[in-house]
């Protein structure tokens, strides 16, 4: 049986790293007709529905 060693137990109690920029959830609705749209552009360029948003958002964003 291997025992761990002092660090890696440390490393385990600790959990998961904090991220710098952590996510945080917002949830909204949109009309059936958009969200088809944000899906088909999303499938054409072969994101996630919620990586293409972000990146939108950021745009936009980084605009005002």
């Amino acid at each position: 049986m291997k025992l761990q060693t002092q660090a890696e137990i440390e490393h385990a109690i600790g959990g998961r790293p904090r991220m710098k920029n952590s996510k945080v959830r917002i949830d909204f609705y949109v009309l059936q007709d958009d969200a088809l749209k944000l899906k088909q552009i999303a499938d054409s360029k072969g994101l996630a529905l919620s990586q293409l948003v972000r990146s939108i958002t950021r745009e936009y964003l980084n605009q005002v």
